[in-house]
């Protein structure tokens, strides 16, 4: 758990964080995951579905403010290399984004991936998504290690980047 400040202009709000890891389908937060979702991205990432399944197959982490779910991460163990999860998707909810929340919650996710014995995290990032390429690389020390051109379509390529788990 940590202590944070929410500091919007001059009103401040403490808040206790807790990153929790999702070990089995929870339907009760099915719809929490798929409205950070669609609050968080331009298209849909997540749907009822996927959103179960990564419950019950993969991991989903979550954040939370004062027991109130303002982040969410998927993620899945890769099949060519079991030692190795591929990060899908993380968002944090409007309104609590800017304050450092996203890094300090994928710190988390990466800590605890370690603590299971996970080597390595693999994540694909949109090639025009500066910012989210330059936090990974510079931030948390993803290395490219790749692409995925036409992923989605004429100039819609993916940038897959991997980085190493100390310790594990």
């Amino acid at each position: 758990m940590k202590r944070f400040s929410l500091v919007r202009g001059e009103q401040s709000t403490q808040h206790n964080l807790f990153v929790r890891e999702v070990t089995g389908h929870d339907p009760s937060l099915v719809s929490a995951a798929v409205n950070i979702d669609l609050n968080s991205h331009s298209e849909p990432t997540l749907t009822k579905v996927s959103t179960g399944s990564m419950m019950r197959h993969g991991r989903m982490f979550l954040l939370e403010a004062d027991s109130v779910v303002i982040g969410t991460c998927q993620c899945m163990r890769t099949w060519g290399n079991p030692s190795e999860v591929a990060l899908v998707n993380q968002a944090i909810r409007s309104g609590w984004r800017g304050f450092g929340l996203g890094s300090w919650f994928l710190e988390q996710v990466l800590w605890i991936l370690r603590q299971h014995g996970f080597r390595s995290v693999v994540v694909h990032v949109e090639c025009d998504n500066t910012r989210a390429l330059h936090l990974y690389q510079h931030k948390f020390d993803f290395v490219p290690v790749g692409g995925c051109e036409l992923e989605y379509g004429p100039g819609e390529g993916l940038v897959m980047m991997r980085r190493l788990l100390a310790g594990a």
